[in-house]
């Protein structure tokens, strides 16, 4: 029905995840026993060892660890997220949600993982149920060549997410220890089906408002295949700030006992 605009501009403003001043800003050290098991780094079965781990791990980190300082990630509240595609395309639009929450990552499923301790290269292969956006937004533009303006409540909700999370770093030395500096996270996902509502359209006008979330919603498959790239940045900044400063706090060979540290590089997507 469409082609797809490429002509995509993110901006995460002021996303002041606590995150990022948590147990890494606070000099506390993380232990993996708190939240997951260690694996060997010559653990034959490593990948899946993992990935058990990250089973164990998702809804300890889900609520919170108060004495690590780090914050409950389901809801993820996020201050200001911006939207700014505004090209010659179907789709042109300025959308903020304001003090949004991002809700139902805890119930990710790992299905595959592939670790490259030496490299530090982390992959994974994931499904995810549903995961909803709740908050206020402001919107100005266009959708499927319509015009679109409002602020108000929102909800976005997706369905059957296919998630690929590529997390790489590089080492960092602090007082004779080695960390993990995560430097890029990349996300690619596969979206099912799912909704939008956009409350107080159009100056509140109900009868137009209805009329374009009945057209949003109707032609779903459509506007998230424009808007995709533009989510999946959105959510590789906001997911490398949240899981940073965990491997910001622990010790690397903490994460991975027994690895040779000499032999020890920073990451990238050739792995």
């Amino acid at each position: 029905m469409m082609e797809v605009c490429r002509v995509f501009s993110v901006a995460i403003v002021c996303v002041c995840l606590a995150a990022v001043t948590s147990a890494a800003s606070k000099n506390n050290r993380v232990r993996v026993g708190d939240f997951a098991s260690a694996c060997k780094a010559n653990d034959p079965e490593l990948n899946e060892c993992v990935r058990q781990a990250i089973i164990t791990a998702i809804p300890k980190m889900a609520k919170g660890i108060r004495d690590l300082g780090l914050i409950p990630f389901d809801p993820l509240k996020v201050p200001q997220v911006v939207i700014d595609q505004r090209g010659n395309g179907p789709v042109g639009l300025k959308l903020t949600f304001v003090n949004s929450e991002h809700v139902g990552v805890s119930g990710l499923a790992p299905h595959s993982v592939k670790v490259v301790p030496e490299r530090m290269y982390f992959e994974i292969n994931s499904t995810l149920p549903k995961y909803r956006i709740i908050g206020d937004y402001e919107v100005e533009g266009r959708i499927l060549l319509l015009p679109l303006i409002g602020n108000g409540p929102s909800d976005f909700t997706m369905n059957n997410i296919q998630l690929n999370w590529i997390f790489f770093g590089k080492p960092e030395v602090r007082n004779n220890k080695t960390y993990c500096k995560l430097t890029d996270c990349k996300i690619r996902m596969r979206i099912g089906s799912g909704s939008m509502r956009l409350d107080n359209l159009f100056n509140g006008d109900k009868r137009l408002g209805d009329n374009m979330n009945r057209i949003m919603n109707e032609n779903f498959s459509e506007v998230i295949r424009e808007v995709l790239p533009a989510l999946e940045d959105t959510f590789s900044q906001l997911y490398l700030k949240l899981i940073a400063p965990i491997f910001a706090a622990t010790r690397y060979e903490d994460i991975f006992p027994g690895i040779d540290m000499s032999k020890v590089s920073a990451g990238s997507y050739d792995v």
